[in-house]
């Protein structure tokens, strides 16, 4: 890849604006901008989902947890995609109707307006540590030219601030065209195998089942899934197009094994997929670092709105703060990334504390179960405190534990 990458670079930088200045004028209106109108068909939904899902944890991270622990590696994969499948079949339907524009907002009216702020602000946290996780990813795949970092993280906040969800649906779907292009046809071309033989390590149990479920719950109660569901046109491209990515999701992580497999990619830390990606030359090396910047840049783009229309919609409620609102948390994502330690390390903080403290009573809101608001305020403050100081299979059990003796003692 040689000196003349930084003006490709531009090239993608100034298509990703364009594509989002031309919907300036669709996005006057507050629902035109957080919810692209509702007008979102099955194949955008389909798109717009998978590209925010197979972000950083699925670039960086699942090539290296593959490489090291084959198969079981892809849980972090396939907890995500059956959660998209349980969240297509059976909630996606019940989201789209309730007519709202967030999860806390859906939180408020089953439960009440305290527990709508109190969750905007848990909501909000977890979305910065996302951000940082995929901050942290983009350090590590720009470490050939650090210059590159700073027009990519003002390009992606300027775009959304211009185009809001209808930039975010269609750069998603450019964004899904080129990571499935540049990856599968990666597969069939070949690279010198450095290794004669590949040996996996033996997974932690709980590891294993912190991979899945660490995944699996967000992807059933994600504030940014939810939020495409909320701009589908109608119900049954809400089932349909969330069904379709997890089905997508699931042959991601297949794609990403067989790769793995096929070339003998030995396990190097945050590095691991770099070391297959710059084993290509030109234009397919191009190609898988466009993929890449394409897949984290689709899920910071949704969680940047996501985070902005909560603060706007749940929070001040007022809409023509959105764009100072969205660089006050870039820049503070990215504050956390530049000292955290590494990609594994956010990836834990940040899935554990979502998926202990939130997800949980985001399932509940779809079913009939009722709880006061200062019990459940309660709960979602405790669950996300023991996700931040026990391992994660200790803080989930007990978080359960917690909401079943209070379903009894309610009985």
């Amino acid at each position: 890849m040689g000196s003349e990458k930084p003006l490709y670079f531009l090239g993608y930088i100034l298509l990703i604006l364009i594509i989002s200045l031309l919907q300036l004028k669709r996005t006057k209106e507050r629902e035109n901008y957080f919810l692209a109108g509702r007008k979102l068909n099955s194949i955008l939904i389909f798109f717009t989902i998978l590209s925010t899902s197979i972000g950083s944890s699925s670039t960086i991270l699942l090539f290296f947890l593959v490489s090291k622990y084959g198969f079981w590696g892809t849980f972090l994969e396939l907890g995500g995609g059956f959660g998209l499948l349980v969240l297509g079949i059976f909630f996606a339907r019940k989201i789209r109707e309730t007519g709202s524009f967030t999860l806390p907002q859906i939180l408020g009216l089953k439960f009440g307006e305290k527990v709508r702020i109190f969750s905007s602000f848990f909501v909000i946290i977890a979305e910065i540590l996302w951000l940082s996780l995929i901050f942290k990813a983009l350090q590590t795949i720009v470490s050939f030219n650090p210059f590159i970092l700073y027009p990519l993280i003002f390009s992606f906040i300027l775009s959304i601030s211009i185009g809001g969800q209808w930039a975010l649906a269609l750069t998603d779907l450019f964004y899904g065209l080129i990571i499935f292009f540049g990856f599968f046809i990666s597969y069939f071309f070949n690279i010198p195998i450095r290794e004669s033989s590949l040996t996996f390590e033996k997974i932690e149990p709980t590891f294993l089942i912190f991979l899945f479920l660490s995944t699996f719950l967000p992807h059933i109660a994600g504030s940014d899934i939810w939020g495409k569901i909320l701009s589908s046109k109608d119900k049954s491209s809400a089932k349909l197009g969330t069904i379709m990515a997890g089905f997508g999701k699931i042959f991601w992580a297949i794609l990403i094994f067989l790769i793995i497999l096929k070339f003998k990619i030995k396990p190097d830390g945050d590095n691991t997929i770099l070391n297959y990606v710059f084993s290509f030359s030109k234009p397919l090396g191009f190609i898988l670092i466009l993929s890449l910047f394409s897949a984290l840049l689709s899920s910071a783009n949704s969680l940047l709105l996501t985070a902005s229309t909560i603060f706007s919609n749940d929070i001040i409620k007022n809409f023509k703060n959105k764009k100072t609102l969205t660089l006050i948390l870039g820049l503070i994502s990215f504050g956390f990334a530049h000292f955290s330690p590494d990609i594994l390390f956010i990836f834990k903080k940040s899935y554990s504390f979502f998926s202990i403290s939130l997800s949980i009573p985001a399932i509940l809101s779809l079913f009939n179960f009722k709880m006061k608001e200062n019990i459940l305020i309660g709960l979602i403050f405790i669950s996300g405190i023991l996700a931040i100081i026990l391992p994660f299979l200790y803080a989930f059990l007990i978080s359960i534990l917690l909401y079943f003796i209070l379903f009894l003692l309610k009985r």
